[in-house]
């Protein structure tokens, strides 16, 4: 796989064309990674799917090392490792029912 293009932000925000439709980033940053040659992209999807994040990657040749969510819609997801759960708050249990209530209309 190759470099990142220059405008990977736009083309992210622009939209990829994927297998089942077009697969849009809300936000993305870019900033250099730990090493040389490898970067760190920060990417917020709308939609979230199935494997959405390396199936845009591929589409523009691009190489994963790693994928980490960092968060679930308004939930922040902070040191949670990977595998582990917690109880969610009052106020986040309040932001998810006012976005589903969002999604019905």
């Amino acid at each position: 796989y190759g470099e990142l293009p220059q405008d990977l932000a736009s083309i992210l925000e622009a939209g990829v064309r994927l297998e089942d439709g077009l697969a849009r980033a809300e936000r993305v940053t870019v900033r250099p990674g730990p090493r040389p040659q490898q970067h760190v992209v920060d990417l917020t999807l709308r939609e979230g799917r199935n494997r959405e994040v390396r199936r845009l990657m591929k589409a523009l040749g691009i190489k994963l090392d790693a994928l980490r969510r960092t968060a679930f819609g308004p939930i922040e997801l902070g040191r949670l490792q990977p595998g582990r759960w917690r109880d969610l708050s009052a106020a986040e249990i309040r932001s998810l029912r006012k976005l589903a209530k969002r999604r019905e209309r």
